[in-house]
């Protein structure tokens, strides 16, 4: 049995009864005309008048009817049956059963409108996102010995360039066949610089 209510913030009452068979869940259309009911024992689905309150049509679906909804345009009506492993496609203008869908697995109990439409409300606006760069690192320094080449042991993580004044505390060997590059060199108490065979190291400041 479906029990209709006024659901205003006057009443809040029951206002008809409407008997069903063994009813299970239901959905209404998208324009509140029409609800449908899975009736679980009977393996129908119910097609019930709003205005009328009535019940207009039942339609015979599969096993165990457990999960009923609409398309978003209303023209199909989707019922999951358990047991049977299928979804019954119902053309709403007819009240028929047009389709048929079978899966290989036991389905869940889908509850409600397990079809729903998404819609967006509101004004569309325009915007601009601006990407800040990352912040420069101003202070190149070793952490750790190594060679020039491996970025892991700078404190900026990159190599040095021809802008940063680099702070050599650690031992740091330049490999061989290969330019470095700094604007200018510190060297701490525990810093070294270890040349290799032809490589060489440029510097804006002498």
């Amino acid at each position: 049995m479906i029990a209709p209510f006024n659901a205003s913030c006057i009443a809040n009452s029951i206002i008809d009864s409407i008997q069903t068979r063994s009813s299970k869940t239901v959905s209404v259309s998208s324009d509140g005309s029409r609800v449908y009911r899975a009736n679980n024992n009977s393996n129908s689905v119910s097609v019930i008048n709003t205005v009328t309150n009535t019940v207009i049509a039942t339609i015979d679906v599969g096993d165990r009817p457990h999960g009923v909804s609409m398309s978003s345009d209303g023209s199909r009506v989707y019922v999951v049956n358990l047991i049977s492993q299928t979804v019954s496609v119902i053309n709403a203008a007819t009240n028929t059963v047009v389709n048929t869908v079978s899966f290989p697995t036991n389905l869940d109990n889908n509850l409600g409108n397990f079809v729903a439409p998404v819609r967006c409300s509101g004004t569309s606006i325009s915007f601009t996102i601006t990407v800040l760069p990352s912040a420069t690192c101003t202070s190149q320094y070793t952490i750790k010995a190594g060679s020039w080449t491996d970025v892991s042991i700078w404190s900026c993580g990159r190599l040095p360039t021809v802008t940063d004044v680099v702070t050599l505390s650690h031992e740091v060997g330049l490999p061989s066949n290969y330019q470095g590059q700094a604007f200018q060199i510190i060297y701490s108490q525990t810093g070294r610089l270890i040349m290799d065979v032809n490589n060489r190291l440029l510097l804006e400041v002498n």
